[in-house]
């Protein structure tokens, strides 16, 4: 039951890295850049779109994924309290 819980709490926040080229490649945060920089971007193709095209577009990911790790931190000290006061049944079954 508790690696389960563990598994389930974890999501997409602690495999970010993973998702960076999958964002990259779709233009997110595109418009952050500058006009050429966009451009040039737009023009790459392959495995050269999935890096990122300027370093507001990056800086942009990394605050991201650091809000996402700090929410699912603040998220987890509330589940550890309602575990302990009320039992792992107790949040399963609400979970659920």
């Amino acid at each position: 039951l508790a690696g389960l819980s563990v598994f389930t709490l974890g999501g997409l926040c602690f495999g970010f890295d993973s998702v960076y080229p999958v964002l990259y490649s779709s233009g997110a945060f595109l418009d952050l850049c500058a006009a050429d920089e966009a451009a040039a971007c737009a023009a790459r193709s392959g495995e050269e779109r999935q890096r990122s095209c300027c370093k507001a577009q990056a800086s942009s990911f990394v605050s991201l994924s650091s809000v996402s790790l700090f929410a699912a931190d603040g998220v987890m000290v509330a589940y550890g309290e309602l575990m302990d006061r009320r039992g792992a049944r107790w949040c399963i079954s609400v979970a659920l």
